[in-house]
């Protein structure tokens, strides 16, 4: 796994893109109430893994 970082993104990249393709999230305390994380997943059956960490999710595909 690797991480790209800049001022506004964190993102999370495995180098098998077997499971999980990316994780990746947004905040600024300056602006937002909360932080905006986005999960592309590539084996369905972790989905409910993560809503159960992140919430039920705002949109999927």
């Amino acid at each position: 796994m690797h991480e790209e970082v800049d001022e506004a993104r964190t993102m999370l990249l495995l180098d098998s893109e077997d499971t999980i393709e990316l994780v990746s999230g947004m905040y600024d305390p300056n602006q937002d109430d909360v932080a905006q994380v986005r999960v592309v997943l590539v084996d369905d059956s972790l989905r409910g893994f993560f809503d159960s960490i992140l919430g039920e999710p705002y949109r999927v595909k």
